[in-house]
């Protein structure tokens, strides 16, 4: 194999990685997202019960706002996470690109020397059947 093609297969497969990391990292930062959602609607239905809601009042004010600054936070992140991974996507496209081109070009290296020697073979066969046709 090429030289030049084994070094785009191993950039394309460190780019595969990084979007497999991002990826991950975006499906984490959709699960805070929803994990927070899930405590704030829980929070949300206990203030609504008419037994604990005006007891609660005061520590459900102070939690929903850790919250809601979490919840900023993680929509934050998600944002990053998706920008990350649409970047990282089309670096692992421009990777497979350079590959398919390096192999492309191996490729027809090879079939440059193939003919090359074919070539040569059947000059020096030719080169042969002439002297043997001479004696």
């Amino acid at each position: 194999m090429d030289p030049r093609h084994r070094k785009t297969e191993r950039i394309l497969a460190v780019r595969e990685q990084l979007q497999r990391a991002a990826e991950w990292r975006l499906a984490e930062a959709s699960r805070e997202r929803a994990r927070l959602d899930q405590t704030r609607q829980a929070l949300l239905s206990t203030l609504s019960c008419d037994l604990l809601g005006p007891v609660l009042l005061e520590h459900a004010a102070r939690h929903l706002q850790r919250i809601a600054a979490e919840s900023s936070r993680a929509e934050a992140r998600h944002q990053a996470e998706q920008a990350r991974v649409r970047e990282e996507t089309l670096a692992t496209k421009r990777a497979e690109r350079l590959a398919t081109a390096a192999a492309a070009t191996a490729r027809a290296a090879a079939e440059r020397r193939q003919m090359a020697e074919i070539a040569e073979a059947s000059a020096l066969r030719a080169a042969d059947d002439g002297d043997a046709s001479l004696a």
